[in-house]
């Protein structure tokens, strides 16, 4: 369906042109293609009674008036009724200034309240121009209003003074701020109306440039561009000053509107609080810019009762929550309270409180008549009940599952006889989950952490009576790399791989004398060092083999199958290892990190120095122990790498 066109106001006649300097150009042809005329008649007699009425009308209304009949367009399109188009402009909010003397009071009322063309007469065409009093649509706008570039070039030899003699068009709703532009500052990358400047073409061409009469007019040109511009930036002052007032009345309605609407739902037996005010949905129907009418309170009301309703249940419930938090809280209070009073050494497996909540009997407990029970001596000591109960379970569970695991490592079955002696009240199961060998990890980590992740069976249940909240419903599982480690370990002592914990001697210490390690060393700590050690030569070994160079082998000081010395002391045999770091320290820098060339330049990539384990970084006596231990040789200056040239060396090598 074609868009509907209206025909323009005044489109008979050029007079609208008429600009100051008698400069006349040519408007767009108004479409003729659709014409509405619906007659009607109005009694002579009553003339001065009907325009004492529409004195008091809007513009817009003299404008669809002016199209009822044609004895109405002719009564209001005469030079008599120009009186009652002033009286109907001043009836405008926002003090909308006079018309320009080009177009008379129906044009300029037919520009600013309707949107049709002023080329082709089609509808809701929104581009206007305050300098011109003209409107556009999209099509007829880039067919009136051109580049200047492309202007120019259609008159060659055209002095380009003609830019500073015309306002530039501002179509797209633009708005021009104080202090209003000056026309010598137009150029040819702007745009302006095509009709206007080929009248301004046509006549300076003719002028001899140079010429008193060539001066006058650009001169007069000049005088009239600028008022142009005022004019236009006086226009949109008028828009914002009605978008201003159309606002703060918008605003003033909706509290009008919610003020209403509060106080008939507070005579309905609601309160203030009672209302969702930051639920969108009556956010939405409390502040529309509509005055609260009978109808419109009939539809809104059962929506609003609605929400009400719907926050009442979400407070109920979040009362609930709060509550359930608050007994929470004093669970755990009382919880940890009470497993501190009992000796570690009589605490059985616990669960931890994060675990205990979950539990059913737990929850019911807590939620019971919504939450609104307090915490007796009773009901805390039933809590404390299930949670023993449920940590016997726990450890029975881990129990069967641990030596599942330590029976299928060690090649073990049911019928086996352990050379152990065990008493009478002692099971085979549990001696073998107290093998020196049986090593174990809580929870699942991405890196072994000394000290704290290997355990023994009693460390594990030391831990869980800890309430250790840390590991959470992690279950402990057997660490086969340290059960493997251990039992060398005991081989390289000459001690028997089936010995119990509590016969191994306390503590040890490894003859790398790394600075960084705690010394005396518990059984545990020393199989983590030596894991960690061999997960560092594996590393830097592969990723010699795959970026560098693949023959770079650093000594293995940790191989407890090819070690020359025995790196592995228990404490009672002696003193601490006493290692020689030599005279030698680099200068000192703001660097916390150095780096060890040696490494750098076998592995051949930047990504080599973030391995799993920091095997080429660290302080002064780390990096010496590093060089004297993993390359054999005394270290020096050459052996050290800044970053910066770490990276130009790596750029270098791709």
């Amino acid at each position: 369906m074609p868009p509907k066109r209206r025909r323009p106001v005044d489109s008979k006649t050029n007079t609208a042109d008429q600009m100051e300097g008698k400069l006349v150009f040519k408007r767009p042809k108004p479409s003729s293609n659709s014409r509405i005329f619906m007659e009607s008649h109005a009694t002579p007699s009553k003339k001065p009674v009907f325009y004492e009425i529409t004195s008091w009308l809007h513009p817009l209304d003299l404008l669809k008036l002016s199209r009822v009949s044609k004895h109405l367009r002719e009564m209001f399109m005469s030079k008599h009724s120009e009186a009652l188009w002033v009286a109907a402009r001043r009836n405008v909010s926002g003090g909308l200034p006079d018309p320009p003397s080009t177009i008379n009071e129906a044009q300029y009322a037919a520009l600013l309240f309707e949107q049709n063309c002023q080329a082709c007469g089609v509808g809701r065409s929104i581009k206007v121009d305050f300098s011109f009093f003209v409107r556009f649509c999209g099509a007829c706008y880039h067919e009136n209003v051109m580049n200047g570039k492309k202007l120019l070039r259609q008159f060659k030899g055209l002095d380009p003074v003609i830019f500073s003699m015309m306002p530039y068009a501002a179509m797209d709703n633009y708005y021009i701020e104080d202090p209003v532009p000056k026309t010598k500052d137009n150029t040819s990358c702007l745009r302006y109306y095509k009709p206007y400047f080929d009248a301004v073409a046509e006549r300076l061409r003719r002028l001899p440039a140079g010429s008193d009469e060539f001066e006058i007019f650009v001169n007069e040109m000049r005088a009239v561009a600028a008022e142009m511009f005022k004019r236009n930036h006086d226009m949109h002052m008028w828009l914002d000053r009605v978008a201003r007032d159309k606002e703060n009345q918008a605003k003033i309605t909706k509290r009008e509107r919610e003020a209403s609407i509060k106080k008939k739902l507070i005579e309905m037996g609601y309160t203030e609080a009672d209302f969702p005010l930051h639920d969108y949905s009556w956010v939405n129907i409390m502040r529309q810019p509509r005055v609260l009418t009978p109808r419109i309170w009939t539809q809104v009301k059962p929506q609003l009762v609605s929400l009400i309703e719907q926050k009442r249940v979400r407070d109920h419930q979040a009362a609930i929550v709060a509550r359930l938090k608050t007994l929470t809280r004093q669970v755990k209070s009382h919880y940890e309270k009470h497993i501190l009073e009992v000796p570690e050494d009589e605490r059985p497996w616990i669960l931890p409180l994060v675990d205990l909540l979950k539990l059913r009997e737990v929850d019911n407990l807590l939620k019971q008549d919504e939450s609104t029970i307090n915490l007796t001596e009773d009901n805390f000591r039933s809590i404390m009940n299930i949670a023993e109960s449920e940590g016997e379970k726990f450890k029975a569970t881990t129990e069967a599952k641990l030596l599942s695991q330590l029976k299928e490592i060690y090649h073990l079955h049911d019928d086996d006889i352990f050379s152990i002696q065990t008493s009478a009240t002692e099971s085979r199961d549990i001696q073998l989950l107290h093998r020196a060998t049986s090593v174990f990890e809580r929870g699942s980590f991405s890196r072994l952490e000394q000290g704290r992740a290997l355990n023994s069976f009693d460390g594990l249940i030391e831990a869980y009576g800890r309430l250790d909240l840390r590991f959470k419903n992690r279950p402990p599982v057997v660490s086969v790399d340290a059960v493997r480690m251990a039992q060398l370990i005991l081989k390289t002592l000459g001690l028997p791989e089936d010995l119990p914990l509590n016969e191994l001697p306390t503590t040890f210490s490894c003859g790398c004398a790394d600075p960084s390690l705690s010394y005396p060393m518990d059984f545990h700590q020393l199989v983590q060092h030596i894991l960690e050690e061999t997960k560092y030569y594996n590393d830097i070994v592969s990723d010699a083999s795959s970026k560098g160079d693949p023959s770079f082998r650093p000594q293995n000081n940790h191989d407890l199958e090819t070690a020359k010395m025995p790196f592995i002391h228990i404490c009672a045999d002696g003193p601490r290892p006493a290692f020689d770091f030599g005279q030698w320290r680099p200068e000192k820098t703001n660097r916390r990190t150095l780096y060890c060339f040696l490494c750098a330049k076998f592995v051949g990539s930047w990504e080599a120095h973030i391995p799993s384990f920091d095997f080429i970084t660290g302080e002064e006596k780390r990096f010496i122990h590093h060089v004297k231990t993993k390359h054999l040789k005394e270290p020096g200056p050459d052996d050290l790498i800044n970053p910066q040239d770490l990276s130009m060396y790596f750029k270098q090598l791709t």
